[in-house]
């Protein structure tokens, strides 16, 4: 099973990356909290530290975490990551999904017509995050994903789909 949480699979430069957000005042970010898991600029993701130990558990020193903190009203009030997938893997079933998707192109969703995506076990291999080179998104693994949620973390979401 592969789960979508929302980048290229490559490292990133970190030379410039940003160390530190600042949020507007405390009445502006109602229904925007903190969450332990972010969509963030450039395809990344903006994490807590307890999502970046399970990763971690799992696959250590493969992925990049860059250290944010997050100011609000002049003062640090969060300590976050951006967290970039460093895993570019070649993981779908070409031929079971619908439409096939050819070596030489990339997904194609056409409309009117039943869009689906299924993941190869074995190129998966032993990986547990990693962007695809023919469609887009981030997926994990069932182990992974399993063990993100039991950590009850808030902001993580995902769309199910099928391995052979």
């Amino acid at each position: 099973m592969s789960f979508d949480l929302g980048g290229s699979g490559r490292p990133v430069n970190g030379t410039h990356m940003p160390t530190r957000l600042r949020r507007k005042r405390v009445s502006d970010n109602k229904g925007f909290p903190i969450d332990d898991v972010r969509n963030i600029w450039g395809g990344g993701l903006l994490v807590s530290a307890a999502f970046k130990d399970v990763v971690e558990r799992f696959e250590p020193g493969v992925h990049q975490f860059f250290p944010i903190t997050i100011e609000q009203g002049g003062k640090a009030q969060f300590e976050r990551f951006g967290f970039y997938i460093c895993n570019r893997l070649d993981t779908l079933a070409k031929d079971e999904c619908v439409p096939p998707v050819g070596e030489d192109e990339q997904w194609k969703r056409i409309r009117g017509q039943e869009y689906k995506k299924i993941f190869d076990t074995q190129k998966i291999g032993s990986h547990h995050v990693w962007h695809d080179k023919y469609t887009i998104g981030t997926f994990v693994s069932d182990a992974l994903h399993e063990a993100l949620t039991e950590a009850d973390l808030s902001g993580l979401g995902g769309k199910y789909y099928e391995q052979v």
